[in-house]
């Protein structure tokens, strides 16, 4: 059905697009030459009252040098000159006087008009004759590309044009759509200019821009006068159009009657077709015009009556499409051949059927052979009728040859069964059709795709009376299934259909069959909540207890709708209230988990247990605490519940009612003597799951009941660790407002404030720094690490600005030995750097437990900004370590040369100074740092220099061989392996707190 429906609307598309050329019509000519018509006209009216006008009509004809200055200026707002308004009125004298007195006769305005061009707009004859005397240019052309001579043409001015070509006006002249004089004269219908253009043997044969010649528009003309005028010229007859129409086909496309016959008599052809094969006869076929068809056929038209188009259409197909049944009638009787097919397949008779033309589909069928409608074609033309709710048509195919059981009879010899047609009819809702169809030999029986018979089509419609037609007066079976194993009966039950399921049960519809989900009709109806339809249904023995694939029975399904009447009548006939699904839910958790009030009162009136569990041992309570919802909550816990049942997570009511952040439902769980302290799996109570959420109304509620404010989750973390990690302000205040212990750490040795200065919380921080009880300076138990410094490893200014300010210890050291300035050095944070370095008694040459300085650390780390920033007056850069080493020997052994300028910039050396710097560095064959320590002037006092030197250098060459690279990278090893493990630690601190998160995210799921 859709099939052809498709492939029908793309021929339909594809006639429509010919239906473009054969209504097309001849555009205006003044639109193809862009000209507006009543422009010229109108700015004739504008100069009728303006100044211009009256200062020419007062002024006499000698004084006018006086008042015009400049008679070739184009007057602003009318772009026209003084010669042109004179033109236009037909002031002859001042139009002559202007000339003489330096008016220049061919001046042009913005649209390349003059005056000649404006006198022959306007006709006025004696100016023209004026203008040409005095040597006006009559081969000028204005911005259109037309001339005097077009210009007096297109008025139909004959009087002018004969002056023109008296003057030898340019006959030949063009305008870019290719539009000469004549052309236009025979647009515009002007014989006698025609005749008088023809005399100066203009060009019969030009093509204007769409390719037509004079001829092509002289046909489209009432009168013939015109195109006999240029047949006479020797106009070639056979020309075409660029789309390849000839002025035959443009004749039949204007319907021109006398066109036709003048063309046909001087030898026009009758066979010629257009660039999509188009004959003329076609383009006559698709207009109910019996005159013009009957003028084709005369002059031999016949013998291209089945010659077809590129879409292998003739001109019957042409008239059926556009169905103009009158010329296809014609057609027909003048032998045209009907069994065809075009591109898309279908044939005459096809369109016929689809355009409710029964009278030629009959007309059509006598050329049909006796065994036709064992075709395709057939079922495609019944088919077409039918969509179409045709009646008449469907009885004409119906009868063909009078056979009474046609469908049947084109079942049993082709095996081909028309069940699409008996379903279109079905799903119209049209009886008659129906009617014709099944007895016409359709089976009612018959089934589609989906393995439903015309049955399931008019129950799904909701049509009883089709319903009744097709079971009572044609036996239809109420039994069949369908793909997904429904029944008609199952199908009406879902539609809440009760007069269907009423008719159906009592034509021994089965009530107990199911579809291959194990739904009855029963199901359907309980969750729909429909109880009539559930009560039409049970009967006597009725198997109440049968469930479909998942479990559910129809008491179950009654409760998910929430339709309570339908629950209690369920149970008034034996249901059992407690049976449960395959997830182990029973009715009432069910419908605790749909929020169905109704329902679970009624099941709780009637005893259901309410302390059942489903497979993740949830309860109705749970559902019911998920879900938010008051009222069930109270009817259970009134009805004996266990509170503290738990899930499979261990997760309590009260703790769903904390994760659903509802604080109504959380108050009357309490009410009923929840324990408060019960934790999930993962030891998290529901303080610390509302700290967590910053759900600070629960932690009120929750404190007041005295619950432990300190209790530890298993990872070690207590509600002020969740609510201070996830930056929670209120939930941190009102814990510390009941006593919570700040200086609690979890298993990763972190305390509150900690977590708050890893994520930099700077509030929580600042409150947390005005606890008298908070132990600012508190380290962590595995790492040493400081809140200070865990604020710096993750670049936290403003938290690290903070704990700067209060009683911090800034030079704290953690278990490598590694300060705040040594992390944020080696991290390369300069902006913290920078505030560290103004906190007073910062110690920058202070050494971690490898003997790296901050100093150390920027050559080691390539941190060149933060080691200039180091290297501020009053440092002593020269400083050794406890292995002796100053930062300039250090950076010689790292090999670094940009440590080395920059060092260079800061700070001076003696001589003895620089031997020994040369000495380390061609032990170690550093060529490049020699060439540079060379480069390196020593200071001129250098005295205190020299009296350390010696000690200094001993210390330096003291052991043999003198320390490589390969000792320093002991060093380094330490120093990174300090920097792993504060990393490291840090994120087995930060993993910790997303523990906390995923587990409660875990727990929102």
């Amino acid at each position: 059905m859709d099939f052809f429906q498709q492939e029908f609307t793309k021929a339909m598309e594809a006639f429509q697009s010919q239906k473009i050329q054969i209504q097309v019509q001849q555009p205006d000519i003044l639109q193809s030459l862009g000209i507006s018509k009543d422009c010229y006209e109108n700015l004739r009216k504008l100069l009728a009252s303006s100044k211009f006008k009256d200062k020419l009509e007062k002024t006499e004809t000698k004084d006018l040098k006086k008042y015009i200055s400049d008679f070739n200026k184009l007057e602003a707002n009318f772009n026209v000159t003084y010669l042109m308004i004179c033109a236009m009125f037909g002031y002859d004298e001042k139009g002559l006087e202007l000339i003489q007195n330096g008016a220049d006769v061919n001046q042009v305005n913005n649209e390349g008009l003059t005056a000649l061009m404006f006198a022959s707009i306007f006709q006025n004859d004696d100016f023209v004759k004026m203008l040409l005397e005095n040597k006006a240019d009559i081969y000028l052309k204005d911005r259109r590309h037309m001339n005097a001579l077009m210009w007096s043409v297109l008025q139909g001015y004959e009087d002018i044009v004969e002056i023109l070509l008296e003057h030898n006006a340019d006959v030949h002249c063009k305008t870019p759509n290719g539009l000469d004089a004549l052309h236009i004269a025979v647009e515009k219908g002007f014989t006698k200019i025609v005749e008088m253009l023809l005399e100066k043997n203009i060009c019969v044969s030009s093509k204007s821009l769409d390719g037509r010649t004079p001829l092509m528009r002289s046909v489209a003309l009432p009168d013939s006068n015109i195109a006999k005028l240029l047949i006479n010229k020797n106009a070639d007859l056979h020309e075409t159009t660029y789309d390849g129409k000839t002025a035959l086909h443009i004749s039949v496309i204007c319907q021109n009657c006398k066109g036709i016959s003048l063309l046909m008599k001087h030898g026009a052809k009758m066979n010629c077709k257009d660039a999509l094969g188009m004959t003329p006869l076609m383009f006559a076929a698709s207009v109910d015009n019996a005159q013009l068809m009957h003028t084709l056929l005369d002059f031999g038209a016949k013998e291209t009556i089945d010659d077809v188009n590129k879409f292998k259409q003739n001109a019957l197909c042409w008239a059926i499409l556009r169905n103009v049944k009158n010329i296809a009638h014609l057609l027909i009787d003048a032998k045209s051949k009907t069994n065809i097919f075009d591109i898309n397949g279908y044939s005459p008779i096809q369109y016929a059927s689809k355009n409710k033309c029964p009278e030629i589909v009959e007309k059509l069928l006598k050329d049909k052979s006796e065994s036709w409608h064992t075709s395709d074609e057939y079922l495609v033309c019944l088919l077409a009728a039918v969509e179409e709710n045709d009646i008449e048509t469907t009885r004409c195919l119906l009868n063909f040859q009078n056979k009474k059981h046609i469908l049947s009879e084109i079942f049993e010899t082709s095996g081909k069964c028309d069940s699409t047609s008996l379903f279109t009819a079905v799903m119209s809702g049209n009886k008659e059709l129906v009617k014709l169809l099944l007895d016409a030999g359709a089976d009612v029986n018959a089934v589609n795709i989906f393995l439903q018979s015309p049955l399931f089509s008019s129950v799904l419609e909701k049509n009883l009376d089709m319903t009744k037609l097709l079971v009572q007066t044609y036996k239809a079976k109420v039994n069949l299934k369908d793909y997904r194993g429904d029944t008609p009966l199952i199908l009406a039950a879902s539609t809440k259909n009760k007069p269907m399921v009423d008719f159906l049960l009592k034509r021994h519809a089965s009530r107990h069959l199911t579809n291959t989900q194990g739904i009855s009709a029963m199901m359907e109806a309980a969750s729909s909540g429909c109880r009539d339809i559930v009560g039409a249904l049970h009967c006597e023995g009725y198997n109440l207890e049968l469930s479909d694939s998942q479990g559910w029975t129809p008491l179950m399904f009654a409760s998910f709708s929430g339709d309570h009447s339908t629950v209690e009548f369920l149970l008034d006939v034996g249901a059992k209230i407690d049976a449960s699904s395959n997830l182990c839910a029973t009715s009432l958790i069910i419908a605790c988990g749909q929020s169905q009030e109704k329902a679970v009162s009624v099941l709780l009136d009637r005893g259901a247990s309410v302390n059942a569990k489903d497979l993740n041992c949830q309860t109705g309570l749970i559902y019911a605490a998920r879900n938010g919802h008051k009222a069930i909550l109270e009817l259970l816990l009134r009805s004996g519940v266990d509170v503290n049942q738990a899930d499979v997570f261990k997760r309590t009511s009260l703790m769903h009612a904390v994760l659903n952040a509802d604080l109504e439902s959380l108050k009357v769980i309490i009410q009923h003597k929840a324990d408060c302290c019960l934790g999930d799996v993962n030891g998290i109570t529901p303080l610390m799951q509302a700290a967590y959420m910053g759900f600070t109304e629960c932690v009120q509620e929750l404190l007041e009941l005295k619950v432990p404010v300190d209790e530890a989750n298993l990872a070690g973390n207590t509600a002020l660790h969740f609510c201070s990690s996830w930056g929670h302000l209120d939930a941190v205040a009102i814990l510390l407002l009941h006593n919570a212990n700040p200086n609690v750490t979890n298993l990763n040795g972190d305390s509150p404030i900690m977590l708050a200065a890893a994520k930099g919380h700077d509030e929580i921080v600042e409150r947390f720094l005005n606890c008298d009880l908070c132990d600012v300076n508190q380290c962590n138990t595995k790492d040493g690490r400081t809140s200070l410094m865990i604020a710096t490893h993750f670049n936290h200014l403003s938290t690290v600005m903070l704990l700067t300010k209060s009683k911090v210890h800034v030079n704290a050291k953690n278990k490598s030995g590694n300060t705040a300035l040594h992390l944020s050095v080696m991290k390369g944070f300069t902006d913290v750097v920078k505030h560290l370095l103004t906190v007073q008694n910062i110690d920058i040459h202070s050494e971690n437990f490898s003997g790296m300085t901050p100093l150390f650390l920027c050559v080691e780390h390539h941190q060149y900004e933060i080691l200039e920033l180091l290297l501020k007056p009053g440092n002593d850069v020269k400083k050794t370590n406890r292995f002796g080493q100053d930062v300039i020997t250090f950076s010689i052994k790292l090999k670094s040369l940009a440590a080395l300028q920059i060092l260079q910039q800061r700070c001076q050396i003696s001589p003895a100074e620089k031997n020994r710097y040369l000495e380390v560095a061609r032990r170690m064959s550093y060529f490049e740092i020699v060439d540079f320590l060379q480069q390196w002037k020593p200071s001129v006092n250098t005295q205190e220099a020299d009296n350390i030197a010696p000690f200094t250098l001993q210390a330096s060459i003291k052991k043999e061989p003198l320390p490589d690279i390969a000792s320093m990278t002991v060093n380094n090893a330490r120093s990174s392996n300090d920097h792993d493990l504060l990393s490291t630690s840090m994120e087995q601190q930060m993993d910790d707190s997303d523990r906390c998160s995923v587990n409660s995210d875990q727990i929102l799921k």
